[in-house]
C-alpha cells in the first residue's frame, strides 16, 4: 500500500475517533445538564456537590459542612428568585409587548409562542412550593 493511503487512513481513523469523543462528549454533557434541571434544586444541589468533593478532594467531615452551606446558599438564592419573580416578569412582558408592536401578526403569534416556551422552562419541570412560584 503506498505511503500517502496509509497516512490517509491513519487520518481517517483519527478524525473518526476525535468526531465520535466530541459527538459523545456533548451528549454527555447535555445529559447532565438535564437530568440537573429536571431534578430540581436537590438534583443540583448533588451537582455542585460532587464537583466541589472531586476538585477540592474533601473529607468526610469536610464534606458535611460544606453541604449545610451549599444547602444555605441555595435556599438563599430561591428565596431570592422568588422575591424578584413579579419583577422579572413585569421586564420580560414590557419586552414583548414593545417587539410585538414592531412585528406583523404572523410574527407576533411565534413571538408569544417563544415566550411561553421560555415561561414553561423558567417555571421548570419541578413542582413550586406554596410560598411563591419562583
Amino acid at each position: 500500500m503506498p505511503k500517502w493511503k496509509q497516512w490517509l487512513a491513519i487520518g481517517t481513523i483519527f478524525l473518526s475517533g476525535a468526531l465520535i469523543g466530541a459527538l459523545g462528549a456533548r451528549f454527555y454533557i447535555k445529559h447532565l445538564i438535564e437530568e440537573a434541571l429536571s431534578g430540581g434544586p436537590p438534583a443540583r444541589k448533588e451537582l455542585v456537590m460532587k464537583r466541589l468533593r472531586r476538585e477540592l478532594d474533601l473529607g468526610p467531615r469536610q464534606a458535611e459542612e460544606i453541604e449545610v452551606i451549599v444547602t444555605g446558599i441555595q435556599e438563599d438564592l430561591l428565596e431570592l428568585r422568588r422575591r424578584s419573580q413579579p419583577q422579572v416578569r413585569a421586564i420580560l412582558e414590557r419586552g414583548v409587548k414593545r417587539m410585538k408592536s414592531r412585528l406583523d401578526p404572523a410574527q407576533q403569534r411565534k413571538l408569544s409562542e417563544l415566550y411561553e416556551k421560555l415561561e414553561r422552562f423558567r417555571r421548570g419541570p419541578y413542582p413550586r412550593s406554596s410560598a411563591g412560584d419562583g
